[in-house]
């Protein structure tokens, strides 16, 4: 598929930046984004990143999720992830325990691997999840148990009954 090759040559360019990142890049913020059409593969076929060279890197920005097994900069601080498609992926989250703001767009409908997730980053103060409203109210008694998140906020399908959208914030 064309556009999987190209993915894949973009993967590999970015991989050899971030052997040997600009030194300023390590200060400043990363932005990327994989196609729609090209992501439907992508979880499967693209190699993982590894970011662990930007240590000093505060701000990561993808606007389509990660491949499967990236690894994320241990200090990051501020992460914004698009399409979630399973559980799985969030894994990768895991040893970022410096994490202070997660912004995620959430598309599958398991509640635990998300809070499981979030009770294992001691640091996450701000949550924004773009999700299922189905997901919102199952998950929402369980956001109590993180003390330490002061900013919560839930965007939830529209075409949801308003008693849905209620129980999210009882």
């Amino acid at each position: 598929v064309p556009s999987m090759a190209a993915a894949a040559q973009a993967i590999c360019a970015l991989q050899q930046l971030l052997a040997q990142p600009p030194p300023r890049l390590q200060e400043r913020d990363l932005s990327w984004c994989l196609a729609e059409e090209q992501y439907a593969h992508a979880q499967v076929l693209l190699p993982p990143l590894d970011m662990g060279s930007l240590q000093q890197l505060q701000w990561l920005t993808s606007c389509s999720m990660l491949p499967r097994l990236s690894v994320l900069p241990a200090q990051l601080q501020h992460l914004e992830l698009g399409d979630a498609m399973s559980g799985q992926q969030l894994a990768m989250l895991v040893p970022l325990q410096q994490l202070k703001t997660l912004s995620i767009d959430v598309g599958f409908t398991e509640q635990q691997p998300l809070l499981r997730v979030a009770q294992q980053l001691p640091a996450l103060q701000q949550l924004r999840l773009e999700m299922h409203c189905g997901v919102a109210v199952a998950t929402a008694p369980a956001w109590r148990q993180l003390p330490q998140l002061c900013a919560l906020q839930v965007n939830c399908d529209f075409d949801a009954p308003g008693r849905q959208h209620a129980a999210v914030f009882a």
